[in-house]
């Protein structure tokens, strides 16, 4: 029923998706003086029916976390986690909402506690086949994903993506051939698939099985993109339909993942935009966002 957007100034806005009105604004509480980016926003899974806990990333190594009943005026704030000397790029929650997983510019992976805000893993490292300590990532990292209760999956500046396993506290595998630049990961519902968005201008979207590490991207989904980079990609609730979102040019695309048709698109967008997420509500409503402020909802017209 509501969708939760960050901003560039470290402000968070929350708006019903029924009309799309904002309803709440949240305030940065962060240590730096300045208003650094709010850099990612998640809801909680699995809270009470009228209450919502929701978690934002802020540049300047705050984890804010706020809880808002909508039978209160104003969502009540509960507390933060610094990272020092870490920008913070991406959360995720683990499925059953107790785990917080943490990535950012320090190139490591952190897992709190929900409830206690206590660290519970760090990771950085994996073996390789003849078991040296290899390095996980070599640059920041943009994008994280809980693929099950103990899985993360993470994606950054550099080629590879790792996979990680918090039972071993380290990278078990890596995907290679990815460019990733933004919060470009996603998980496959019911399936072993992490599809992985590039920004580049060719074979743009990467299919993965993240237990075997091979890749399965399907023959035809890349025939019909164009030259755009492309950002993010979400998959619609069907499985059949994969909304992307890139720049140069700048477009929101629906791709059908079997056939590489594109069923609907909007070409021309006036800003970059680097994020979408589809309205569970609404499946056919994609919201996307982008550089300025630009915030725009794309009715079911799309695809």
């Amino acid at each position: 029923r509501f969708a939760a957007v960050c901003y560039g100034n470290g402000a968070v806005r929350v708006f019903e998706t029924n009309g799309w009105e904002a309803v709440q604004r949240l305030k940065s509480m962060s240590h730096n003086p300045e208003s650094l980016a709010a850099t990612c926003v998640r809801w909680r899974p699995h809270c009470p029916t009228r209450a919502h806990d929701l978690v934002v990333s802020c540049a300047s190594g705050v984890i804010q976390q706020w809880t808002w009943d909508e039978s209160s005026e104003t969502p009540e704030y509960t507390g933060s986690i610094i990272e020092e000397k870490n920008e913070v790029l991406c959360l995720d929650y683990s499925p059953d909402g107790n785990l917080l997983a943490s990535v950012g510019s320090d190139r490591t992976v952190r897992v709190y506690d929900t409830m206690s805000h206590s660290l519970q893993h760090t990771m950085e490292h994996g073996l390789t086949d003849r078991g040296y300590i290899r390095q996980g990532h070599h640059s920041r990292i943009f994008s994280c994903r809980f693929v099950t209760p103990h899985l993360i999956v993470t994606a950054g500046w550099e080629s590879a993506c790792q996979v990680w396993d918090i039972r071993t506290n380290q990278s078990e595998r890596q995907l290679l051939g990815t460019h990733v630049c933004a919060d470009s990961l996603e998980a496959s519902p019911n399936t072993s698939t992490v599809i992985v968005a590039s920004y580049r201008h060719d074979n743009q979207l990467t299919f993965y099985d993240y237990i075997t590490g091979k890749e399965r991207t399907p023959p035809l989904v890349n025939d019909n993109i164009g030259p755009s980079n492309l950002y993010a990609a979400r998959l619609a609730p069907d499985q059949a339909t994969l909304y992307c979102i890139g720049s140069k040019p700048n477009v929101l695309l629906a791709v059908n993942i079997k056939t590489g048709e594109v069923v609907g698109a909007v070409r021309d967008l006036p800003h970059t935009c680097f994020t979408l997420d589809i309205n569970p509500s609404n499946p056919r409503e994609i919201l996307v966002g982008g550089a300025s402020g630009f915030l725009m909802v794309v009715g079911n017209s799309l695809a």
